[in-house]
């Protein structure tokens, strides 16, 4: 496989290569798997297990009282705090 970069990630991967004392090529196939491990590590930490929200509510129990809201109602708070900031006003008054 080859890809074509622009000249200037070229000569960034370049200069991490030299840093590292590899090849380009190298440089390239260690920053493109540490790029996959990231993304699948934040892919799994966006998994939220009942264990976490348990721990969340005895951190802020009043956060419980917000269970029963809607996503449409959700949905409504945020249209209407976006709205709010367009016209300069910030929800503390």
């Amino acid at each position: 496989m080859s890809l074509d970069l622009p000249a200037s990630v070229e000569r960034d991967l370049e200069l991490y290569a030299q840093a590292e004392h590899i090849s380009s090529a190298e440089a390239a196939a260690n920053l493109i798997r540490d790029a996959l491990k990231a993304a699948k590590r934040k892919s799994e930490d966006m998994i939220v297990t009942d264990a976490d929200i348990e721990a969340y509510y005895k951190a802020f129990p009043g956060f419980k009282a917000l269970e029963d809201v809607t996503d449409e109602q959700w949905d409504q708070v945020l249209k209407r705090a976006r709205r709010m900031s367009k016209q300069g006003l910030s929800v503390r008054g």
